[in-house]
């Protein structure tokens, strides 16, 4: 089962989302997921330690990650892109 994803991650891949492409309202709809999660985070202080700001930046990603994979359409890299 894991070689199965692995082979499929290898030839389907998401790098990116095609964010040009979305009209305004759709941009608009995905801010309002995006705030929901963040709202339910603990903010930074302005002394923050390394250890939180790397914590916080991969959270930050993980969860832009999650709205752009339910809301926007992805770029895909596959045997055939190349």
């Amino acid at each position: 089962m894991e070689a199965a994803r692995h082979e499929e991650a290898d030839h389907d891949r998401v790098v990116g989302w095609k964010l040009a492409e979305m009209m305004v309202e759709d941009a608009e709809a995905m801010e309002k997921p995006w705030m929901e999660l963040a709202k339910e985070r603990a903010h930074l202080d302005a002394v923050g330690k390394a250890d939180g700001v790397e914590q916080e930046a991969a959270w930050c990603q993980e969860a832009m990650g999650n709205v752009l994979n339910s809301m926007a359409m992805k770029t895909r890299i596959c045997a055939i892109s190349k």
